[in-house]
């Protein structure tokens, strides 16, 4: 609830937003929510602080903004060959305080999808992050790269064998499942 102490353990810099702006348009962005673009006294790292004063990110934010103005988010497609895929239940269990069951998921999503997708934007990959469940989205990539973890459900994996037996490469990472 403290902004400051925020900003001191974790801070957001100009760097860290436009990681997250990227990270948002591999997503598959659709439009923004500028609520959030002056400070309020429970968050930060706002374009604008409470008191109009312009902050770091500001200019990276307006050029976004006016770039969003000119192309229209909801007509784009992303043409990737790669999809970095999110297993849901993974990032619901990652956020449990007691990781006594399955200790490593917090590296395994950080290492991933925060390391991974960091990595793929610094080589120039083309990805596209996206959910397991959404293979409409999935059907134009070539290569899946996909977390795994001690458990996933057999819907899922029936769900990747096929996409390996239609000629797709997945590359899979963790621990197979066992559950």
């Amino acid at each position: 609830m403290n902004p400051q102490e925020k900003k001191k353990y974790l801070p957001l810099g100009t760097q860290e937003l436009k990681f997250m702006l990227i990270t948002s348009l591999a997503f598959g962005i659709k439009g923004f929510n500028h609520t959030m673009f002056v400070e309020r006294s429970h968050w930060y790292g706002s374009p604008l602080a409470e008191e109009g004063t312009i902050q770091e990110g500001y200019e990276l934010i307006k050029n976004f903004n006016l770039l969003q103005e000119k192309i229209n988010l909801k007509t784009l497609e992303n043409l990737s060959q790669i999809s970095l895929l999110n297993y849901d239940p993974y990032f619901y269990l990652s956020r449990v305080k007691n990781q006594a069951l399955f200790p490593y998921l917090n590296s395994l999503i950080r290492l991933t999808h925060f390391g991974l997708s960091q990595s793929l934007r610094e080589l120039k990959y083309d990805f596209q992050i996206s959910n397991l469940e959404q293979a409409k989205k999935l059907e134009k990539r070539k290569v899946l790269l996909v977390p795994i973890a001690e458990f996933m459900d057999s819907k899922a994996q029936a769900f990747l064998l096929e996409e390996a037996r239609n000629g797709k490469i997945l590359l899979l990472y963790g621990l197979l499942p066992r559950y």
